[in-house]
């Protein structure tokens, strides 16, 4: 018998465009995780800092993957496992690659379950609001004190024009043991955003992992954009939402109505239910 894990991304996917799980949809998924008992989690970009809120109403059993398959991280706990570090050898190598280019980005790093956050200067629209919208949340803390150690390194986090992320992506391409996805800012569209981590650390391994941690034998994935494509290719089923990115539909199992409509948890409710 199946056991089978729902797997969302959040931004433009369970999120609506205003940023929030409708009231909805967290009635949906409330009455099948406690009444049906399924077995849901999310894979996104963001931090835990800022999923803690987002998912506060929602009934949160299983771990969920953050920043894009870093780490998995349970909710209730709020503890990180399975850490996807960039080695301090490579880190090293990108700092230096890049130079000046580095005062643009965002260093995360992780210790003792602690997510903090380096930065240094903020000039740019897209970092500035990308700093105040997340410097007072609970479980993360920004600082622009200089790194001094480079083994806890997670993630590098760039945002600033297109043409200026496209150089800095250009100049990280020869960088051995990373990946590196690099995309238009979902809310502002004025802004790119270019995320750097450990070659380990995709929705799709992040999803693997979960597979394994709960036996699960089936996975059914909902997403909207690039990087959720390694979520699609490690899902059993994959869903695109309508507001998706042409890629992403592609390579869907099918499409599904808009992140406005509601359209993750009706479609899980719809399938739990067995109703056409």
């Amino acid at each position: 018998m199946d056991k089978t894990i729902y797997i969302s991304d959040l931004d433009g996917t369970l999120l609506n465009s205003r940023r929030q799980v409708s009231k909805r949809s967290e009635t949906l998924l409330n009455k099948l995780i406690d009444e049906k008992e399924i077995h849901f989690s999310v894979a996104t970009a963001r931090t835990p800092a800022t999923v803690e809120h987002l998912l506060s109403e929602v009934h949160m059993k299983q771990p969920i993957v953050v920043m894009n398959g870093v780490a998995l991280y349970d909710l209730q706990k709020h503890e990180y496992s399975q850490v996807e570090y960039i080695s301090s050898e490579i880190s090293k190598q990108i700092i230096e690659k890049l130079g000046k280019w580095i005062e643009q980005g965002f260093i995360y790093t992780i210790y003792n379950h602690r997510l903090t956050v380096h930065y240094n200067q903020l000039q740019e629209k897209g970092r500035r609001n990308f700093y105040e919208e997340r410097k007072n949340l609970e479980h993360k803390k920004f600082t622009n004190e200089p790194l001094v150690h480079h083994d806890r390194i997670i993630y590098f986090v760039f945002i600033d024009s297109k043409e200026n992320i496209q150089a800095i992506y250009d100049l990280l391409a020869d960088i051995e043991g990373i990946g590196a996805v690099m995309y238009r800012d979902v809310y502002s569209k004025e802004s790119y955003l270019l995320e750097v981590y450990s070659i380990k650390a995709t929705k799709a391994n992040g999803i693997k992992k979960l597979r394994k941690l709960g036996s699960f034998t089936k996975v059914i994935g909902f997403g909207d954009q690039l990087n959720d494509m390694t979520m699609f290719q490690e899902a059993d089923e994959a869903y695109a939402v309508g507001n998706a990115v042409k890629e992403l539909k592609k390579i869907a199992t099918a499409v599904i109505g808009t992140n406005d409509e509601d359209s993750v948890a009706q479609y899980i409710n719809k399938h739990v239910n067995h109703e056409n």
